[in-house]
């Protein structure tokens, strides 16, 4: 009876065991929790041993979503009082760290990823515009096919970055050659502008509101 009782006790636990593994993705073939597949009660499962793996996977994710949450504050444009005020109640840890917590700094993660990304967007479009604009006073061919925003807007925020810094790149190139063919395209400046002012002459011109001045 009392093997029959510690075998229902240990496959009980083993149940919960197996149950908190699925619930955070993690294998149960893992060297330091693959014995919870045996059936020997023997084994050194326990609730204490339960509520231990569960601490430390906790402990894991809150670290991870620590050095995660710190790493997006240097990406964002949040005040400094915003993100102190955030890591004195939530990044200082306590000795026992509860899944309401981890669950918390997730969240905080997520919301700092659209902080950034929103960021990002804005940044990419400036860029293109600045391209845009670039080109036409360099007398370059547009190319919508590598501007067009809509392509990238959907993409990681890994992505968005890599693409922006390679705008921002391209503008640079764009500025270096226009410093560079200034002498050919200050003429056609200088012509653009004067016939702007022949057509504006031209207009006041045929304006009949002009005798009466």
């Amino acid at each position: 009876m009392k093997y029959d009782s510690r075998h229902a006790e240990f496959r009980q636990i083993r149940s919960s065991f197996l149950s908190f593994l699925k619930q955070n993705d993690l294998s149960p073939n893992d060297a330091t929790t693959s014995f919870v597949c045996y059936e020997e009660p023997q084994y050194p499962l326990s609730e204490a041993y339960l509520e231990q793996m569960r601490e430390i996977h906790h402990r894991n994710k809150a670290v991870h979503f620590r050095k995660e949450i710190t790493k997006l504050w240097g990406e964002s444009n949040l005040s400094a009082k915003e993100t102190e005020t955030f890591r004195a109640k939530y990044l200082e840890f306590p000795s026992k760290i509860e899944e309401s917590l981890v669950n918390r700094l997730d969240k905080y993660s997520s919301e700092l990823k659209l902080i950034v990304r929103g960021q990002l967007l804005k940044r990419m479009e400036s860029a293109i515009a600045n391209i845009k604009s670039l080109r036409s006073q360099a007398y370059m061919l547009d190319d919508d096919s590598m501007l067009g925003f809509d392509l990238y807007e959907n993409g990681t925020n890994e992505q968005l970055r890599s693409h922006t810094e390679n705008f921002e790149k391209e503008a640079e190139n764009i500025k270096r050659g226009m410093a560079q063919r200034a002498r050919i395209t200050k003429p056609l400046h200088d012509w653009d502008n004067s016939f702007e002012k022949l057509i504006e002459l031209h207009q006041k011109s045929q304006d009949p509101e002009r005798l009466k001045n």
